[in-house]
């Protein structure tokens, strides 16, 4: 897992206590980032949610993440 994320979305904190959402809203704090198709969606340990597979607007197969601040990264599934 890389350290730094170049695709962030959320420049500033927006979702403080971020691990308190339920699978259903943090699924939809991840589609309102334009992902979709979203499967997968795990709650870890430190509550950072992942996902093993979403869709991005340009149909490229990623797995998300949610960090605790609300902000959304992507990795491309090999």
């Amino acid at each position: 897992m890389p350290t730094e994320f170049p695709n962030r979305t959320n420049p500033q904190p927006a979702l403080l206590g971020a691990n308190g959402l339920n699978e259903d809203q943090a699924k939809s704090h991840i589609e309102a980032k334009e992902y979709s198709n979203i499967s997968g969606l795990q709650k870890h340990n430190r509550g950072v949610w992942r996902g093993k597979k979403a869709t991005v607007k340009d149909r490229r197969s990623v797995a998300v993440i949610l960090d605790l601040e609300g902000n959304v990264y992507s990795e491309l599934n090999p």
